[in-house]
């Protein structure tokens, strides 16, 4: 009888880890066991006149509230000039250039019309399955406006707390050129 329940336990055991649809890669972060962005039929090349800067990395600062106490955190984007992309977050106390900045949740870009950018980036919530978001993005000099839906018309939409997400330019020393995915 226990030899049947051991068989059952490591039974349900295996079918809850073959579920998941993605990997902790060895250097942190979440990757797609098998990758399946729309993006990657033909990944973005940046070019000469598009004005998204891969050199720096673009930061918001927000607060996150985990049962009674609150947390001000960084989070930043980081585009490299082959369409890819990755977000991650830090503790706002840590300083961005002491940090060696691990890709947490990668992705793919593409830039319309110079300013107009689409990412789409495989997000893991905790113990879930991985899933793609798709995120729009309105480049404005050094600032960056991310919008959970396409801006309509091509018209700049009005930014605040309810649809959007601020993110300004800040040069980082320590960042690989060479995206590992």
């Amino acid at each position: 009888m226990e030899w049947k329940k051991l068989v059952m336990l490591i039974s349900v055991c295996s079918i809850l880890v073959a579920c998941k649809n993605y990997y902790h890669h060895v250097d942190g972060g979440y990757r797609p066991k098998k990758p399946k962005f729309t993006s990657l039929k033909k990944p973005y090349e940046l070019k000469k006149e598009d004005i998204l800067n891969t050199k720096s990395i673009y930061i918001s600062t927000d607060t996150l509230e985990y049962g009674n106490k609150k947390y001000k955190s960084l989070f930043f984007i980081k585009f490299y000039n082959n369409g890819r992309s990755f977000q991650s977050s830090i503790d706002a106390k840590i300083n961005v250039n002491e940090q060696k900045l691990t890709p947490t949740y990668i992705g793919y870009y593409t830039i319309n019309k110079g300013n107009l950018l689409e990412i789409e980036t495989f997000y893991v919530k905790h113990k879930e399955k991985g899933v793609y978001i798709k995120e729009y993005g309105w480049i404005k000099q050094d600032t960056l406006f991310m919008f959970k839906s396409l801006p309509k018309k091509d018209m700049f939409p009005n930014p605040d707390k309810s649809n959007s997400t601020i993110y300004v330019l800040k040069k980082v020393e320590s960042l690989s050129e060479i995206p590992d995915w």
